[in-house]
């Protein structure tokens, strides 16, 4: 897979985790102690999250990497 496919994929499973813990994107943001905006670029795949990010992504959304 290309870079763009794997964070397309990413995006897409990060949003699916966060919908279904039902939290809003502007939670998992103050959570992870970063900008709404910044996470947002995180779910449209503008931008890749840093190994720590996704781990601390998987503490908040309740999932292992692996599902990311």
């Amino acid at each position: 897979m290309t870079n763009k496919k794997n964070s397309i994929a990413l995006s897409d499973s990060l949003r699916s985790a966060r919908q279904r813990k039902k939290l809003s994107g502007t939670s998992v943001a103050e959570q992870l102690g970063i900008s709404a905006a910044a996470y947002r670029r995180y779910e449209r795949g503008e931008v890749v999250p840093s190994a720590q990010v996704i781990l601390d992504m998987c503490d908040i959304l309740d999932c292992e990497p692996t599902e990311l």
